[in-house]
């Protein structure tokens, strides 16, 4: 568990070679783990803005040409396809075999083959150089994390949208797995250490609005939809909260789902005495509903801007 919790916690400059091999790695079982993926793909869909464009667009049936970047499985194009049955998708992602398993699902929701575009690469490097494509819907979900230059990747995309066209973004905030932060900070105290920084770090969504709408010439104060000629604008945080069986328990998901060490730098250092004062506080004040389990909390922002 010591090396588990090494590959989880550590996580300051990016390293893409890392990431991609961790994602490929647990590529087949992703789903089984991706509590909190599943319900951010669910919450984004719900954007007010976003469900408009496409109740409207399947309503004329239009064809919509969909970007999904960091697709990973394929979870949010899938319960696109709810709303835009025929929708013309591109899937972009680092992972091949991520790739792989979103291409499955797709085919098996009925979604022609021709209508799926598969591209494996470097988001960042491809909305960069990518000049020639434009889309109605541009999407991610949980994939900023891993890039990074989040709001530059997020004003690049949105160049890509055609007139009318509609980006939205789930993505996590500051705050993100506190419990859990707070455990290690008090583990590093109990030990005579100083307290080090461990995790990710996330914009605000104050950082993720300002590059979105700098990209779209929009000066909306982006919490309400306008209904006006000026482009529309949508966002909120909301708190997403998961209950584990134990400490081992939570961090298991967590790697399970491609979240582990994507350090370039050297991780820190993690004793077995360490682990132990980590857990005891974790379990002692972050304990679930019943008593028994522990909690997790989520911190993520949805955001939505039309061109």
């Amino acid at each position: 568990m010591v090396q588990e919790v090494r590959e989880t916690l550590n996580i300051e400059q990016i390293d893409k070679h890392t990431v991609k091999k961790r994602f490929s790695r647990h590529a087949h079982e992703y789903d089984r783990y991706a509590d909190v993926q599943k319900d951010m793909a669910q919450e984004l869909m719900e954007i007010p803005l976003l469900l408009q464009k496409l109740r409207q667009w399947n309503h004329n049936g239009q064809s919509v040409k969909v970007l999904d970047i960091g697709c990973g499985t394929g979870l949010l194009s899938l319960r696109l396809l709810e709303h835009i049955p025929h929708a013309r998708i591109t899937l972009l992602d680092l992972s091949e075999p991520m790739l792989k398993e979103a291409m499955r699902k797709l085919l098996d929701s009925g979604l022609p083959a021709s209508h799926i575009q598969v591209v494996e690469a470097d988001a960042e490097a491809w909305l960069k150089d990518e000049q020639d494509s434009a889309y109605d819907v541009i999407l991610s979900s949980a994939a900023l994390q891993w890039f990074h230059k989040p709001g530059m990747a997020l004003e690049q995309a949105a160049k890509r949208l055609r007139p009318g066209g509609v980006l939205a973004a789930a993505a996590f905030l500051p705050g993100s797995l506190y419990e859990l932060h707070d455990s290690c900070a008090k583990a590093d105290l109990a030990l005579g250490e100083s307290v080090q920084e461990r995790g990710q770090s996330y914009l605000s969504l104050k950082e993720l609005q300002d590059a979105l709408y700098k990209a779209i010439n929009s000066n909306h104060s982006c919490n309400k939809i306008k209904t006006n000629n000026s482009p529309a604008s949508y966002a909120c945080s909301k708190s997403l909260q998961y209950e584990y069986e134990d400490v081992h328990e939570l961090l298991h998901h967590i790697r399970r789902i491609g979240a582990g060490n994507a350090l370039s730098s050297r991780p820190h250092t993690v004793s077995r005495r360490w682990l132990r004062e980590m857990t005891l506080c974790y379990e002692q004040q972050y304990s679930g509903t019943t008593g028994t389990k522990v909690r997790a909390t989520y911190q993520i922002g949805l955001l939505a801007a039309t061109r």
